[in-house]
């Protein structure tokens, strides 16, 4: 903690005193510096204060959660989740309509980029995904 309250630099290391290779140290900005500091003295997550962290110090607080895990003991979400939703409730209805017949080419050309996307996200296997795939070229 000397490192964040001196010199303003944010240092994990594991409990034997080890550093932690993917979380490198880095100079954080004042309000990053009081917001650790709060979590480290109270243990919760201000959500006052993260709000107002910059996009790139969320990301590294959400990566330091996630490696600790202390996301769901922080109440945090890990970044993707809300797009990945977005994406599998997309699919569930642009399949949905194909079903009750709705085969217009828009249609099946957005569920084919969706299955690519969810594949890359591992939200969907990759034969069952090539096998969608074919399925929606054969109509």
């Amino acid at each position: 903690m000397v490192h964040l309250r001196e010199k303003g630099i944010c240092n994990f290391k594991y409990p034997s005193g080890g550093r932690i290779v993917s979380i490198p140290s880095r100079p954080v900005s004042d309000e990053y510096k009081t917001f650790l500091e709060d979590v480290i003295e109270n243990g919760k997550v201000n959500d006052r204060q993260y709000k107002r962290l910059n996009e790139d110090e969320q990301n590294h607080f959400l990566k330091v959660s996630e490696g600790a895990g202390l996301l769901s003991t922080f109440n945090l979400k890990k970044q993707g989740d809300d797009e990945e939703k977005k994406l599998v409730d997309r699919f569930t209805l642009l399949r949905g309509s194909l079903m009750t017949g709705n085969d217009a080419d828009s249609v099946v050309e957005e569920l084919k980029q969706v299955i690519v996307k969810l594949m890359k996200l591992n939200k969907i296997g990759k034969q069952q995904g090539a096998k969608m795939l074919m399925e929606l070229d054969d109509e």
